[in-house]
């Protein structure tokens, strides 16, 4: 990576939505969700969506990709638990196809929020004044932030 591109990291809140009784994963950096039953799945689902929108937007250099998530949100993150790194893990492979069917699971976990760092594995690509973004399927790495 040279000295004009710089890593693209983001950081999701994961907290449970009572009005549709269902797991929610909101990006703070790009406010794209994902929704599903459980948080790895919600999570998963967030992966593919922040996928998605990165590769269009290496595609397509006019669209935004950075739009901050409502400050409800990144007020619940400043006071979620951090996620456990394993749990980031298997969501990951989950979102990349790496998780193998035959093995179902079952995680409980309490309706509080929980918050992740997450880093696609692009980066940002300094081009003038802007940036975009640059390949993105490198490996992904993981942390969690402590609240």
């Amino acid at each position: 990576m040279s000295s004009n591109n710089k890593p693209f990291v983001d950081q999701c809140v994961i907290y449970y939505a009572r009005p549709d009784n269902c797991w929610v994963a909101h990006s703070l950096r790009t406010d794209q969700i994902g929704a599903a039953d459980s948080v790895v799945e919600a999570l998963a689902a967030l992966l593919r969506a922040v996928d998605f929108i990165l590769a269009d937007a290496a595609e397509d250099p006019t669209l935004a990709v950075f739009r901050a998530a409502p400050e409800d949100i990144r007020e619940m993150s400043r006071h979620a638990m951090p996620l456990p790194k394993e749990i980031y893990e298997i969501a990951h492979k989950m979102a990349r196809g790496e998780w193998p069917k035959e093995f179902e699971f079952e995680f409980k976990a309490t309706h509080r929020p929980y918050v992740a760092e997450h880093h696609p594995g692009g980066y940002l690509q300094r081009v003038g004044r802007r940036y975009v973004i640059g390949s993105y399927f490198d490996r992904t790495q993981a942390r969690t932030r402590a609240p």
